[in-house]
């Protein structure tokens, strides 16, 4: 397999939906607890982004074996379609990229227990039953809270605990608006993909919901970060967890760019939106 494929099949801006909360993850340990593992945190977030790129290539092998992707489309990297890469190839090196993390991550289990290895397995399985299987969650109207759960809550409090060797209420708070935020991208990416998720038989919630209402929900979500920031920095009163509030214009305008041109940059824009909420989130935490 040539590098640049393995790249294609990386897909790396989506990367950013596992550097940001595993960043958190770090800050809210370092915040609350005054420790900061940095060796032990380096390996959780290199299994972490190992688990998110087999993720991103189970991904790739599950709709094209299900019918999903026949054709040379915008947002994938379209390695078997393109005849770049065999299905089978594809498969070996999603597995490939998973046992590499499991072997990384024999140290964070040693370290911090076998909660670590419960988290990590948990993880594991979503990366894979989202794409594979008889009943992929990602052609269930379950697949934005199975990917906001598990790229915001979980891993915002598995860094921490890895980082630090404890969970505080700052990293619940933290993950709450994170999880909203990956579960939009999601979202739009469905949008995006409605009429072919529809004729793949594929139910996600975008396609029961219809053209009509799915981009309600990409608001609801989207915006519904704000709301959990304000909210929190009102319970804790920290006033660095405002901070993100900074970036609801850029929020608005990339709205308002998809309401009049359509959802072909839906997941580009909401990528952005996260990435910049994210950081300012970071920032505001260390301040």
């Amino acid at each position: 397999m040539h590098l640049r494929e393995f790249v294609r099949l990386i897909r790396v801006p989506s990367l950013s939906a596992t550097v940001v909360p595993l960043l958190l993850g770090a800050v809210a340990g370092l915040e609350s607890f005054r420790r900061l593992d940095i060796s032990l945190w380096l390996d959780m977030f290199f299994v972490a982004l190992l688990m998110q790129i087999g993720a991103n290539i189970f991904n790739e092998h599950g709709d094209f074996v299900k019918g999903v992707d026949t054709r040379p489309s915008h947002g994938f990297a379209g390695s078997i379609v393109r005849g770049a890469m065999s299905p089978r190839e594809v498969l070996l090196t999603a597995v490939g990229v998973d046992v590499t993390a499991s072997l990384l991550a024999i140290p964070l289990v040693i370290a911090r227990g076998y909660v670590v290895l419960l988290a990590g397995l948990f993880g594991a399985a979503i990366s894979v039953i989202y794409s594979e299987g008889s009943h992929p969650l990602s052609g269930t109207p379950f697949g934005e809270v199975a990917v906001g759960l598990t790229m915001g809550v979980l891993e915002v409090i598995s860094s921490e605990f890895v980082a630090s060797g404890g969970v505080s209420g700052l990293a619940f708070a933290l993950s709450a608006p994170i999880s909203l935020l990956v579960a939009s991208i999601l979202v739009s990416n469905n949008i995006r993909d409605l009429e072919k998720d529809k004729a793949s038989g594929r139910r996600t919630l975008e396609v029961i919901l219809g053209d009509s209402l799915s981009p309600f929900l990409f608001y609801f979500t989207l915006f519904s970060a704000y709301g959990l920031s304000i909210m929190n920095f009102g319970i804790m009163g920290v006033r660095g967890l405002l901070l993100p509030l900074v970036s609801l214009p850029l929020a608005l305008w990339f709205s308002l760019r998809l309401d009049q041109d359509g959802w072909k940059l839906g997941v580009e824009y909401s990528s952005a939106i996260y990435l910049v909420f994210g950081l300012l989130l970071i920032t505001g935490v260390l301040a």
